[in-house]
């Protein structure tokens, strides 16, 4: 008898990180989420959720609950305006720091009920501390 494979939820998907993840985890079930759906197959479970809206955290811990997913990978924030079309400043705030205080929210939320999100890993870039620090 063999095991159900453990789910990852990725945030971001469709973007170029989340495509180069996709395929290197072949020992798990993977649910994304998005704006759009990505460009390639693989996933368990799609799911397009906008992280710059408040509703987000909802459809995450639905998506969570849902899936039983054991691990989150945050790759969803907006580093390029023009690949991504979000050219207003807040709303990049409201995708990039708001976002992924819904998601560690909604893990908590779900991890209140049972200890089921194990592992949270969160990348991130320059553009979240300006690149010119080591300048100042």
């Amino acid at each position: 008898m063999s095991e159900a494979r453990p789910t990852v939820l990725i945030t971001g998907i469709a973007g170029n990180l989340g495509m180069r993840l996709l395929p290197q985890l072949p020992d798990f079930a993977v649910a994304g989420v998005d704006m759009k759906p990505p460009a390639s197959d693989g996933l368990a479970r799609f799911a397009a959720v906008d992280l710059g809206r408040e509703a987000s955290t909802v459809q995450l811990i639905e998506l969570l609950r849902e899936t039983d997913a054991t691990s989150v990978v945050h790759l969803a924030f907006v580093i390029d305006p023009v690949r991504t079309g979000v050219m207003e400043v807040e709303r990049m705030w409201q995708i990039n720091v708001a976002g992924t205080a819904r998601v560690m929210e909604a893990i908590s939320e779900v991890n209140r009920e049972h200890d089921q999100v194990r592992k949270f890993i969160f990348l991130s870039s320059v553009s979240a501390y300006g690149s010119d620090l080591l300048g100042r």
